[in-house]
């Protein structure tokens, strides 16, 4: 709340009342702000969310030893 009340004040009651009752805003704003989102996603080729990159199968390799009884370290 200390952003909202220097950034945007008039907006900090509003958000108050919200989060006093959930810790979610009400859903029919979270419905807009996804909306914008994916628009600006779309406008600025934001196509892929990096938790879907994340889901790509990941080339297994053999794991390098490390070889702490090596001389000369």
């Amino acid at each position: 709340m200390p952003f909202l009340q220097e950034k945007f004040p008039r907006l900090v009651e509003k958000y108050r009342g919200w989060y006093a009752r959930n810790t979610y805003a009400p859903e029919e704003y979270r419905k807009r702000i996804g909306e914008r989102v994916a628009r600006l996603r779309q406008k600025y080729g934001f196509d892929i969310r990096p938790w879907d990159e994340m889901k790509r199968p990941v080339r297994q390799v053999a794991q390098l030893s490390l070889d702490l009884n090596a001389t000369g370290v």
